[in-house]
């Protein structure tokens, strides 16, 4: 009951958000609503034991689009929901069917099989586009964790594809179903021809002067600490070449709310005063960070005096916290507020350097009337901007530059970002940005966030014309449609489409400044998600096992898999930790630290059992399958378990239970009654054991 429940709950959310007050009986939708539903039912095969059905209908657009919803009383059959326009062009299909646990997690099909089945699929229910599109082959591991098989198959033209449109299929890995179907098409497109297009060379040599690469240095949180790297990047991600003048244009609305992002305001504890009696040298040392902190009221005045804020403005909260960018550093935040006669309000949120009584942020509503149109224009504003830093901080005024924008500004203010360089090279999340009010010129919001700790040198680097060819050659350039937003264009923006050259996405455009290596958004070394093919598996009596692991991820970065030499702890809890969180990177070099750290943090290996390169036994890999199951408590139980084994006196007491549950689950076997506890497992043992834990 709960399941048909939920489904319904499900089902009223989404369709109330297209509900329509038009009445069938109009404009013939009662007719539609006959026919559709009549060839919906013959597509899918809807039976009638989904008893109850209802609908709602949405016109737009010139377009009529009919949701259709069947679902049933009985539980195990769930529902299905279908979204059509009057033309009969199928939008979306979803099979709901309650989750049931399968017997086995080994998918009844696989990923081929799956891949037919949707191809089948879209022969049927969507044919007309079957020569306008091509599969996107996903490359990467599957993840055991799901209930589906996922293809994508883009629109393409002249053998050039148009990511915008696309098509995605769901298939149940263990029925071989639909699940899910939907569609991302707009079938008015015309997607322009090739003709006319520039040579790729000429390409990249506008993409060299046009767009560019920067050095900046990027910056991730290691061990809760800031930390940061010098790459060659852009900092026009959503900037193209149009393949047929060279030019640079935006393929991308939303650039201008990239970075600078944040800041350091939170919630806060009110400070108290405290004995400082029986101090240990950390608190000592914690307390002495706060011993030139301004008090409220010094910093109170501060505010009032940067921006001029008059007494009628009312203290309205005061709050005190850390700075999440620099470390041992805090702010003050205040609001003010002052009340009108109309009842309306004015307010202000400040934020000033706990220590230094510096501006790091305010926000003001005065004067802000939307009835009236902008006085000042872009050009103006942009003046009024770089004043107020200067007033404010003139010394970092001279260590940033303004980051222009295409994109529409807001109907009555500008936005303005300034980002923070250090002799050739940015600082990604470092910087100022200003909005100022087109009606009154009055900055109106000031956001600013500066790191205080040193930054590696620029010095020893690789020439950016290196990094230009590992840019072009490594991670890719091709030529693509892209969707275009005129943000000239004071009107709603329009859609078009155009040949783009641009740079492709399955790899981080982070190169290394020392190293040339691409690297992942936590400056890491970028692994391609890739499915590894062994080269020394095919006599071993585990390959089929082992190749399925790989097919799922849960693999060693290596052509070689070593299958009869003993396992090493860091080895069989890395492939443990890479089925249980297929998608976490884990760099194999890293699995002492990193790793090691996750399964500390997981209850899978206590800190005294660390041996990253000791042998394991087969009592120790199934401890650490236990574990990861989340029975330990289940096995370490006293005094519940039998005697399964001929060699019991080999087992420590402690061990019975993780031998017992393993073997009941059948995780680990016997040898004619023998289970040979201390037994050094090899790699290919372990390959077994993993699997069975993943799939059985």
């Amino acid at each position: 009951m709960k399941s048909r429940v939920s489904f319904l709950i499900l089902t009223i959310l989404f369709f109330t958000a297209f509900t329509s007050s038009t009445v069938y009986g109009e404009n013939g939708y009662d007719e539609k609503l006959e026919q559709t539903i009549i060839k919906v039912k013959d597509i899918f095969q809807i039976s009638d034991k989904y008893e109850r059905f209802d609908s709602n209908i949405q016109s737009y657009d010139e377009m009529t689009y009919f949701y259709l919803n069947w679902y049933s009383e009985d539980e195990t059959l769930g529902g299905i929901s279908v979204t059509v326009d009057s033309e009969g062009n199928i939008f979306s299909y979803h099979k709901y069917i309650p989750f049931q646990e399968p017997e086995s997690r080994l998918p009844k099909i696989n990923y081929q099989q799956g891949l037919e089945s949707a191809i089948d699929f879209l022969e049927k229910v969507n044919s007309k586009v079957q020569d306008e599109i091509q599969y996107k082959e996903d490359v990467r591991p599957l993840n055991p964790n799901t209930t589906e098989y996922t293809y994508e198959f883009i629109r393409m033209k002249d053998d050039t594809f148009y990511p915008d449109n696309s098509i995605s299929v769901h298939i149940n890995k263990y029925t071989g179903e639909v699940s899910n179907y939907y569609t991302d098409w707009d079938k008015n497109m015309t997607l322009p021809s090739k003709v006319g297009i520039i040579q790729e060379s000429k390409a990249r040599e506008s993409y060299k002067e046009n767009i560019g690469l920067k050095l900046m240095y990027k910056d991730t949180y290691e061990d809760g600490r800031l930390k940061h790297f010098l790459v060659y990047t852009t900092l026009k991600n959503n900037n193209a070449i149009d393949a047929k003048t060279g030019e640079a244009i935006n393929i991308n609305y939303y650039d201008i709310y990239r970075g600078l992002g944040g800041g350091d305001v939170g919630m806060a504890d009110s400070l108290t005063d405290k004995d400082d009696i029986n101090l240990s040298p950390e608190e000592r040392e914690r307390v002495e960070k706060l011993s030139d902190i301004l008090t409220s009221e010094e910093a109170e005045n501060k505010a009032r005096e940067i921006l001029n804020i008059e007494d009628e403005f009312k203290l309205e909260s005061t709050n005190f916290d850390s700075q999440l960018r620099n470390e041992n550093d805090y702010f003050w935040s205040f609001n003010f507020v002052k009340y009108l006669e109309n009842e309306e309000e004015i307010k202000y949120n400040v934020s000033i350097d706990a220590k230094t009584g510096e501006l790091l942020r305010f926000y003001s509503n005065k004067s802000v009337n939307h009835n009236l149109k902008p006085k000042y224009n872009k050009k103006h504003s942009q003046k009024v901007a770089e004043e107020f830093i200067k007033q404010i901080n003139s010394e970092k005024f001279k260590e940033i530059e303004y980051i222009a924008s295409k994109n529409k500004d807001m109907t009555h203010s500008y936005s303005f970002k300034f980002m923070r360089k250090i002799k050739e090279a940015y600082v990604e999340n470092d910087g100022i940005r200003v909005t100022v009010d087109g009606i009154t010129g009055k900055v109106i919001s000031y956001d600013m966030n500066w790191y205080k700790g040193e930054l590696t040198s620029v010095e020893n680097i690789i020439p950016v014309d290196e990094a230009y060819e590992i840019l072009f050659n490594d991670i890719g350039f091709e030529l693509r449609y892209g969707t275009l937003i005129n943000f000239e264009d004071e009107r709603d923006t329009e859609k078009e489409v155009k040949l783009i050259y641009a740079v492709e996405s399955n790899k981080p455009l982070i190169i290394d400044a020392n190293t040339g290596d691409i690297l992942d958004y936590n400056g890491k070394p970028f692994e391609e998600g890739k499915i590894v093919k062994y080269e020394d598996i095919d006599n071993s009596y585990e390959k089929e096992k082992i190749e399925l692991l790989a097919q799922h991820g849960v693999s060693f970065n290596s052509k070689e898999f070593k299958p009869s030499e003993k396992i090493v702890q860091k080895d069989f809890l890395y492939l443990l930790l890479k089925s249980m969180e297929p998608y976490r990177i884990i760099h194999e070099a890293e699995m002492e630290d990193e790793g090691y750290n996750r399964l500390i943090d997981l209850g899978i290996l206590k800190e005294e059992e660390k041996d990253p390169n000791g042998i394991v036994t087969k009592v120790e890999a199934i401890k650490y399958i236990i574990r990861a199951m989340d029975y330990e408590r289940v096995a370490e139980l006293n005094g519940i378990y039998k005697d399964l084994f001929k060699d019991q006196e080999n087992i420590d007491p402690v061990m019975k239970g993780y031998l017992s549950l393993g073997y009941g689950l059948n995780i680990i076997e016997g040898n004619n009654g023998y289970i040979d506890p201390t037994y050094e497992i090899k790699r290919e043992d372990a390959a077994k054991i993993v699997y069975n834990y993943l799939f059985i």
